[in-house]
């Protein structure tokens, strides 16, 4: 499934957090669970903007660095 699968331009389902739309309501409340519930355990050490998972965290970092670091 891709991103066009999961948003839509036309969402049934909100959140009421950030306001992305989803097609089905379980695809909201993992977006729910997983962006707006849980701690982020991850910081980037540029900008301070927090991740939960750590593969994410080391993919934004590219941004600013154009290179992973571990």
């Amino acid at each position: 499934m891709g991103r066009a699968d999961i948003h839509e331009r036309n969402p049934r389902y909100r959140c009421g957090y950030c306001d992305h739309g989803f097609k089905r309501p379980a695809l909201l409340r993992d977006h729910i669970y997983s962006r707006h519930t849980r701690t982020n355990r991850f910081i980037c050490p540029i900008c301070h903007k927090g991740f939960i998972r750590r593969p994410d965290c080391l993919r934004h970092q590219m941004c600013h660095t154009g290179s992973l670091e571990q």
